[in-house]
C-alpha cells in the first residue's frame, strides 16, 4: 500500500465519532434509571415519603 492510498482511505472514513463526555453522559443516566428502578422494585419506598420529604428537619 502506498502512502498516498492510505491517506485518501483515511480521510474518506469520515464517521462522526462520539466524544467521551456524550458517551460518560449516556451511562452516567442508564445507571441512575437502572439503580432508581432497582430501588422501587427491591426495597419499595415507604407510602409516605412524599410528606416526609417536605417537612422541614432541624
Amino acid at each position: 500500500m502506498k502512502t498516498d492510498d492510505l491517506i485518501r482511505g483515511l480521510a474518506a472514513d469520515t464517521r462522526p465519532q462520539r466524544s467521551l463526555e456524550s458517551g460518560l453522559a449516556l451511562a452516567l443516566a442508564v445507571g441512575l434509571a437502572g439503580a432508581v428502578a432497582l430501588f422501587a422494585m427491591i426495597l419499595a419506598p415507604r407510602s409516605g415519603m412524599p410528606g416526609l420529604l417536605m417537612e422541614p428537619r432541624c
